[in-house]
């Protein structure tokens, strides 16, 4: 359980690494505005930031069908930066004290973070609720400007965290919402199949159990787990009488279930005889 969480958490923290491809999140941006009476063509750069606006003169070329039809034109161009060294340090100490559920040395991160952008400021709230810290905690991270993300729901109930995920649910988590995979939180207790208390929760309150982009369902992934063990007939009932649909690559699981475990089969055929037909 512990490896399929930390797989999880690797991933959704190498996807927020990726899309920031290592750059400083306050990249600063120049814009150039072309004055019009600046008849020589000269471009005045303005970078703009949180701390300076420095403004620059520099000659440059201009297109003369773009002054023939505008007096003026803006170009906007960003300048990449290589994360700083306190932008890491205090990442890193944001995770370690999450972990280590130092709430008082996670909270002084946060203040950093929070004036960097929205991105860090959810990997703040994100990692509070995986960690488990105590509500004031995430409810002082939404106060800030944080904001769910879809990967939120998926991870508590992987981790079976019913009591977390009825407490967030006034502070505006919507248990209703799919992931980047099309995947809605009942996949999520299928993973090990260790979450039956936020399962039957979830299924009672009628959560999406729709294919995902590679035309999976949650009913898939119980019918493979009845190949192993007869404990996945609980899930596979509970999916059918809430309303999963059968189809045909469903029956041919049933098939490998019939060669691999026969009382399983036939407990699961004794319940829903339509797999058969």
């Amino acid at each position: 359980m512990k490896k399929i969480f930390s797989f999880f958490l690797f991933i959704f923290f190498l996807t927020f690494i990726i899309k920031r491809e290592l750059i400083y999140p306050n990249k600063d941006k120049l814009v150039h505005q072309e004055s019009k009476s600046n008849t020589k063509g000269q471009i005045n750069p303005i970078i703009i930031n949180k701390k300076e606006a420095i403004t620059l003169n520099k000659e440059t070329k201009t297109n003369k069908k773009d002054k023939k039809t505008s007096g003026s034109s803006t170009m906007t161009t960003e300048v990449n930066q290589p994360a700083p060294p306190e932008f890491i340090k205090n990442m890193t100490g944001l995770f370690k004290s999450a972990k280590e559920k130092n709430w008082d040395k996670f909270n002084n991160y946060v203040r950093y973070l929070e004036g960097e952008d929205q991105a860090s400021l959810n990997l703040s709230l994100y990692q509070a609720i995986i960690n488990n810290a105590p509500i004031k905690i995430i409810e002082n991270l939404l106060n800030r400007g944080a904001t769910f993300s879809k990967e939120i729901i998926g991870i508590l109930a992987l981790q079976n965290n019913l009591a977390l995920i009825k407490r967030l649910i006034p502070l505006g988590l919507d248990i209703y919402t799919v992931d980047s995979n099309g995947q809605s939180a009942i996949y999520y207790t299928l993973v090990t199949f260790q979450s039956k208390k936020t399962f039957d929760y979830l299924i009672n309150k009628n959560i999406s159990m729709k294919p995902d982009k590679k035309g999976l369902t949650p009913l898939d992934k119980a019918l493979k787990y009845a190949i192993k063990t007869s404990k996945a007939i609980y899930y596979i009932d509970k999916l059918i009488t809430y309303g999963a649909r059968i189809n045909t690559h469903h029956k041919n699981l049933l098939q490998v279930i019939k060669s691999n475990n026969i009382e399983t089969y036939l407990k699961i055929i004794y319940l829903h005889p339509e797999l058969i037909d």
